[in-house]
């Protein structure tokens, strides 16, 4: 059986209910002053990877449920693919079951392993970043 390449983008197989990609909160909308010692946790850059490992769960900050409320906009959820558009690009990662509800993040995108590899390859980072 011969595997077959479906050529599409982002905002084709992005959830198409509520927020299906979506920018994280940036600078201002989500100062360090705003973290708390626990409640719903942050995924940053650090949470993410260059590499294979696919998600990075020990170092969250976290914000209180009425920050995160605030920030719905950008709030993702297991197996959707994380990546980042600034800063250090080519950082990925995929947020595996078992976790918390929630947590906000950067650019979202619904689950896709395969979409996943693309992300994390020099093309991608290339058209990411314009």
């Amino acid at each position: 059986m011969e595997n077959e390449w479906l050529t599409t983008t982002l905002e084709d197989i992005a959830n198409q209910e509520g927020n299906g990609l979506v920018d994280g909160p940036f600078g201002s909308n989500l100062p360090a002053s705003s973290y708390t010692e626990n409640g719903i946790p942050v995924i940053r850059g650090s949470n993410l990877t260059l590499g294979l490992r696919r998600f990075v769960s020990d170092s969250f900050v976290y914000v209180s449920e009425e920050t995160a409320h605030r920030l719905s906009r950008s709030l993702c959820r297991s197996q959707d693919i994380v990546f980042t558009k600034k800063g250090t690009l080519g950082q990925t990662g995929f947020i595996p079951k078992g976790g918390y509800e929630k947590y906000p993040a950067s650019l979202v995108a619904p689950e896709s392993g395969n979409l996943f590899w693309f992300l994390d390859s020099a093309a991608a980072q290339h058209l990411i970043s314009g």
